[in-house]
């Protein structure tokens, strides 16, 4: 799982932000998103240390197991986003400069992610107390697959996302798709799940754009539908956050079942389980945070403010988090093993606001935020 959360007021407010998403202009609501994906991210790197660390006997080790699993669904939510986004911005639009699309995309996802791998190459080498020079070929094996470091391998993905997307953008526009996207999303999703369970066999398919599927076409579909100012089924709101709820408390039974009882089911029936409810719960996810994000934005407040702010520095905090975890854990918690809980759950506070204030300070330079948030 490390390397994957009055009424007639709300209801307003997340009208209101679908109507104003609507429009051409950017959908407000949508950093909101990214600051709860974000943190979702580092919750998940931040229980991840306790699960590999403590022995399942462990009284807080079934709080850290759930935390993880909950948080399972930042990765599909941040691909769901980007395809939103894209479709938003590009669907029904003629004459696109491809050249300045990957031109933009370039500069800002694979320079920061160079930029960030060789950092994480050489942080590595220093860590393991060996030469970069002698592990070079390790460094371009890394970089083809995203793991010079275990948080990176989402680059990669997204990388396949943009070079397929005047594909998808010319699939979408076909209308049989075009009404079926969330159908053909669950048949392309569960067609690579079976020709890989039983066929392929690959082994990275965590580092493969044919994992994550779903996510995209649905993503497609929800940015399609803002675009049109298409309500995204807002009369079953409450239906579609309770569905997400008791789908995530299936998800996380099952994991906890994976976990303390590995063979509780044969076998290939197991691994079926295991598909449905992962996506099942991450899809819903995917669409319950818009409605989250629309009533938290809507709200207003401080609250609100920080969520945004979270939100747009969240691609410097993706990059930055894990290097102030392992530094957390190496100078803080291996000194003071007996404030572990208490440690640990500091160190995601202090991997959000360490990572928070180095995001504000790279972009005070305008070079450093080219190369490292892709900002120009």
């Amino acid at each position: 799982m490390a390397s994957s959360r009055a009424a007639t007021a709300s209801a307003t407010a997340s009208e209101s932000s679908t109507e104003k998403a609507s429009g051409a202009g950017k959908i407000q609501y949508l950093d909101v998103y990214r600051a709860i994906s974000i943190l979702a991210v580092i919750l998940i790197h931040t229980t991840a240390y306790a699960i590999g660390t403590l022995p399942k006997d462990d009284p807080w080790y079934p709080a850290y197991l759930i935390v993880n699993a909950a948080s399972y669904f930042a990765v599909p939510s941040f691909l769901f986003l980007s395809a939103l986004v894209h479709f938003y911005n590009y669907d029904g639009r003629s004459g696109i400069r491809w050249g300045t699309f990957y031109g933009k995309r370039l500069l800002s996802i694979v320079l920061p992610y160079v930029a960030w791998s060789i950092f994480y190459y050489l942080f590595v080498s220093r860590i393991k107390g060996v030469s970069p020079m002698d592990r070079i070929p390790d460094f371009f094996r890394g970089l083809l697959y995203g793991n010079n470091y275990t948080h990176l391998y989402f680059i990669v993905i997204m990388i396949q996302f943009f070079v397929l997307f005047p594909l998808f953008l010319a699939f979408a526009r076909l209308k049989w798709v075009r009404s079926n996207l969330p159908w053909i999303g669950i048949a392309c999703q569960v067609a690579f799940y079976l020709g890989n369970y039983y066929y392929f066999h690959m082994t990275r398919t965590g580092v493969f754009v044919g994992s994550y599927m779903l996510y995209l076409f649905l993503g497609a579909y929800a940015g399609i539908r803002l675009k049109s100012g298409k309500s995204l089924s807002a009369p079953g709101r409450k239906i579609l956050l309770s569905s997400a709820f008791l789908f995530g408390a299936v998800y996380v039974g099952q994991v906890a079942m994976l976990a303390y009882e590995p063979g509780y089911l044969e076998q290939p029936y197991r691994s079926w389980v295991n598909f449905a409810t992962t996506y099942g719960y991450c899809s819903l996810c995917c669409f319950a945070l818009i409605y989250v994000s629309m009533w938290l934005h809507g709200r207003g407040g401080r609250l609100a403010l920080a969520l945004k702010s979270i939100g747009i520095a969240s691609f410097g905090i993706y990059f930055f988090h894990p290097f102030v975890l392992y530094m957390w854990r190496d100078k803080v918690m291996q000194n003071f093993p007996s404030y572990f809980e208490l440690l640990l759950w500091g160190s995601g506070a202090a991997a959000l606001v360490a990572s928070w204030l180095f995001v504000a300070m790279v972009k005070k330079s305008r070079v450093a935020s080219v190369v490292l948030v892709g900002e120009r």
